[in-house]
């Protein structure tokens, strides 16, 4: 049988349901969280996730915002708040530097987004801050990760399988991206079989839209 590729029409379909259910009011936030529970947001922007989620729940929040305009507006924002920590930095396989396209809410290290500033931004690697976590003895577990990181999220969660650290987090929330020349719907495609060795899919709106994923029973968290 010939494999199904994605159609613009149907990322069309998929991200006109998606308002029309108002999935980022809904879907994006509706966990049984509460104020001991942990969430990871990685591709801060403004921090309206973050913020979201704290009116609701009062959780403990880790940033991760690489372009330092936006992380500084973060920082700002939760001044405040010292249940949430912001990073200046992405989060992604490994730790070290990247060049990237400087373009608002398309600000992207893996596709060029148009005649827009580059500059050199700082990723930590999801491995090396687990162990900072664990090392200064605050728990592993993150009750929630929301990935959204215009292409980032392949190396991530290929990362996240391939070292064996999936069951620390008990909800994966992703918008997988459409870059072809990182060949996006194939990388995509083995995440999704490698992701259900742990955890099972919740909802989705694909292609590209937003999806969840959530720990199986039989997979112990970390």
């Amino acid at each position: 049988m010939e494999e199904h590729h994605y159609t613009q029409e149907e990322f069309q379909k998929a991200i006109r349901v998606w308002f029309a259910l108002q999935g980022d009011a809904t879907f994006r936030l509706n966990y049984p969280l509460t104020s001991d529970s942990v969430i990871l947001d990685v591709g801060g922007y403004h921090g309206d996730w973050t913020q979201a989620m704290l009116n609701r729940y009062h959780c403990r929040s880790y940033v991760f915002e690489p372009v330092p305009d936006f992380a500084r507006g973060i920082k700002k924002r939760f001044e405040e708040h010292p249940e949430v920590t912001i990073f200046e930095a992405g989060l992604g396989a490994e730790t070290g530097k990247r060049q990237m396209e400087i373009e608002q809410d398309a600000s992207s290290a893996y596709r060029e987004v148009g005649n827009h500033p580059i500059i050199d931004i700082h990723y930590v690697g999801i491995c090396d801050f687990l162990e900072t976590l664990s090392s200064a003895g605050q728990k592993t577990h993150i009750d929630v990760i929301k990935i959204n990181i215009e292409g980032g999220e392949y190396e991530l969660l290929e990362k996240i399988c391939a070292a064996g650290v999936a069951s620390c987090f008990q909800s994966i929330q992703v918008q997988f991206h459409n870059i072809p020349q990182i060949h996006a719907e194939e990388r995509m495609k083995r995440i999704w079989k490698e992701l259900a060795k742990t955890h099972r899919l919740t909802w989705n709106f694909r292609p590209y839209v937003w999806e969840n994923w959530e720990r199986r029973k039989d997979c112990a968290g970390v």
